[in-house]
């Protein structure tokens, strides 16, 4: 059994990498805006592509950061502790199979009514159709992402709770990598330059998904779902979720509304 000075060095570790990952993504992110900055500037296209990234990001902090992992982890480690590892990872792929059925649904949807949510944020995008027609394909694009970040959000879970902390704090550093390498190589190459941006979050995204892959393989967790979930360790997860996603949907509704 480890020691107090043992444990407390391994936090520290553990508390290290995180920060490490942590300080990375955040210079990346600064070098992200200095591209995207550089190349298109203040304009139109950078105005519809911040619009069109707008919901899109705020659904993720319902669907993908803060809510799901706060109700998930508690109830993975009880499962684990209390019954075993074999039903906690039953548990996992269940919650797996939720994520993709939730999020799949609300990326059609968001693609699928583009248009409409591109008049309801971005109404004074209406006297400009192009502007107009730019922003519904950005969204369009980058509405997948909601599927791939809250698969990462689930792994996140996971691994938080097997003390792998590795994976998921090094993930967001590929959003940034994914938009400067795109924006750096297909800007100037496509029709619409500020669409290399969507793509660079959709590769992005995909890299994040991807970079989980081997530290859930080595927590013996595997990568498919589950739908029975009519059991109680689901349940439990459906009851705290309520008000957490409740909480920050309140928060998200704020922001945009701020912003019209």
């Amino acid at each position: 059994m480890p020691n107090a000075a043992d444990e407390a060095a391994s936090i520290y570790g553990r508390a290290g990498v995180v920060t490490l990952f942590t300080l990375f993504s955040r210079i990346l992110g600064m070098a992200r805006d200095l591209v995207v900055s550089h190349r298109f500037g203040a304009g139109e296209a950078t105005d519809a592509w911040v619009q069109a990234f707008r919901i899109p990001n705020a659904l993720r902090r319902l669907t993908a950061e803060g809510s799901m992992t706060i109700a998930f982890i508690p109830i993975y480690v009880s499962v684990r502790e209390q019954a075993s590892p074999e039903q906690a990872r039953r548990f996992a792929q269940q919650v797996l199979g939720l994520v993709l059925f939730a999020t799949a649904l609300l990326s059609g949807a968001g693609m699928l009514f583009s248009p409409w949510i591109t008049m309801a944020v971005s109404p004074g995008f209406l006297d400009d159709p192009q502007k107009y027609g730019l922003t519904v394909s950005l969204m369009r694009w980058t509405f997948p992402y909601l599927l791939l970040v809250s698969l990462v959000a689930w792994a996140m879970g996971v691994l938080n709770a097997e003390q792998r902390f590795a994976a998921p704090a090094a993930a967001p550093m590929f959003l940034n990598v994914g938009i400067i390498v795109a924006v750096l190589l297909l800007a100037d190459v496509m029709a619409r330059p500020i669409m290399s941006i969507a793509w660079g979050v959709l590769a992005g995204g995909m890299a994040q998904v991807l970079l989980q892959g081997p530290s859930l393989r080595g927590a013996g967790v595997p990568w498919w779902p589950r739908w029975d979930w009519n059991n109680e360790p689901v349940r439990r997860l459906f009851a705290l979720l309520g008000p957490s996603i409740a909480g920050v949907a309140v928060y998200q509704v704020n922001i945009i509304v701020a912003l019209l």
